[in-house]
């Protein structure tokens, strides 16, 4: 097996004095999917932004495309490869779809700005309808598969999303989750927190369960499904049907 694109080794992230997850240990392969779940509280999102520089640092190590990350800022992290859509609503409501995919690739030069936007609207057919559409007046899910391309736009090699589901009608998180595995297709590295737990589980090869703070369960998404003591303990009996 080729060396795994994220190792993270004994890391203990937070915000202020006290750290919120605790001695995280974990190694994610090129081309999965990665799912963490787990009940609120649980230090999801906190280690998304551990990863991605976004909050303080306790004790441990990152190491991204076989480079040690975890002393660099999160701007560093991005040209590195390394790109975060966070939860929530992230775009400029009041530009056009362009507008934002332009701001999305800034660091580009102007040819392969477009040529990137050319890119990724192959990914999102739905966005090349959109183009001279303002953000804020498109769909819950349009709006988040714009977020997702905006930072596709400088060919990440490791996408972290969180909650990418939330706030979505089930048409447009079918929509959401159907394009999130278009992006794996074009070879981008995916490691997701999301509420909808079959939903997401269903499309990822790999998957984390968390819990106050720790990660307490890593394997395939079938049998943390199929495990009815996980299901109960954390991801509510509804996902053990």
């Amino acid at each position: 097996m080729s060396p795994p694109l994220l190792s993270v080794r004994d890391l203990s992230a937070g915000y202020g004095d006290e750290p919120i997850t605790y001695d995280i240990n974990l190694d994610v392969q090129s081309g999965t999917i990665t799912t963490i779940v787990g009940s609120n509280g649980a230090g999801k999102s906190t280690l998304l932004k551990a990863i991605y520089g976004l909050n303080r640092k306790f004790s441990g190590t990152i190491d991204f495309n076989g480079r040690n990350i975890e002393t660099l800022a999160s701007v560093a992290r991005f040209r590195l490869g390394l790109a975060f859509v966070p939860q929530g609503r992230c775009n400029f409501p009041l530009m056009s779809v362009r507008e934002n995919l332009r701001l999305g690739g800034y660091s580009l030069r102007a040819m392969e700005r477009e040529d990137a936007i050319e890119r990724v609207t192959e990914i999102f057919p739905i966005l090349r309808q959109r183009m001279s559409v303002l953000a804020g007046n498109l769909s819950g899910g349009e709006q988040q598969l714009l977020e997702m391309a905006m930072v596709l736009m400088i060919s990440p090699k490791l996408l972290l999303l969180d909650e990418p589901s939330i706030g979505l009608s089930p048409i447009n998180l079918s929509l959401v989750l159907e394009n999130i595995q278009r992006i794996r297709a074009q070879g981008v590295t995916i490691i997701m927190v999301e509420q909808n737990v079959r939903g997401a589980l269903a499309i990822s090869t790999d998957a984390i369960v968390m819990d106050l703070g720790r990660i307490v369960v890593t394997g395939s998404p079938q049998d943390i499904l199929q495990d009815e003591r996980i299901a109960a303990a954390y991801l509510g009996k509804r996902a053990a049907r």
